[in-house]
């Protein structure tokens, strides 16, 4: 579809996805499953070598109120940052 020339060309990729997770209870009872779910977005820079992933996160289960988190990740040649509601963690660039 193009051959290398065309792919060598493509400068960022963009993503958006969907999950769904299926978690057994650890108890003797192995259902009902806990269940999560995910939406994000992600953009590879391919000619900058950066990544920008975007993330939500829903756990019904979870206590009241915290059943949602958002997740934020940068990364660059040089590191990357995790950031959150409660604050910004550093991460290497693996």
């Amino acid at each position: 579809m193009g051959g290398r020339e065309r792919l060598q060309q493509v400068a960022s990729v963009r993503l958006q996805t969907v999950g769904h997770t299926l978690l057994t209870e650890q108890s003797y009872r192995q259902a009902p499953f806990i269940t999560s779910y995910e939406r994000g977005g992600t953009t590879l820079d391919l000619a900058n070598q950066r990544l920008l992933k975007e993330a939500n996160l829903t756990w019904p289960e979870s206590d009241p109120n915290q059943s949602d988190s958002d997740t934020t990740l940068l990364v660059g040649p040089g590191g990357g940052v995790y950031h959150t509601k409660f604050g910004d963690s550093p991460c290497s660039p693996g």
